[in-house]
């Protein structure tokens, strides 16, 4: 897999957030990464899904909202 985008924030209340989209021939995932300076709080990978336009979208969406690892799912859900 390799990366399509990433975005990372770092002035959300002493944590670091970083979103990635991962693609390869045949399907698309989701990862974040929610630590602070000491350890991670929170991982999540999103299954990987062959329509990588429907991650894609998903992704803009987490990206946009600044959403945290444990709440892929609900965004997921939600389309």
């Amino acid at each position: 897999m390799k990366f399509i985008n990433q975005f990372s924030r770092t002035e959300i209340e002493c944590f670091d957030l970083c979103i990635a989209l991962l693609s390869d021939e045949y399907k698309c995932c989701i990862t974040g990464v929610l630590k602070n300076k000491e350890k991670i709080l929170e991982y999540c990978q999103t299954i990987d899904i062959p329509k990588c336009s429907f991650m894609k979208r998903i992704y803009e969406k987490l990206r946009f909202y600044q959403v945290f690892p444990c709440h892929f799912y609900n965004i997921i859900d939600d389309e």
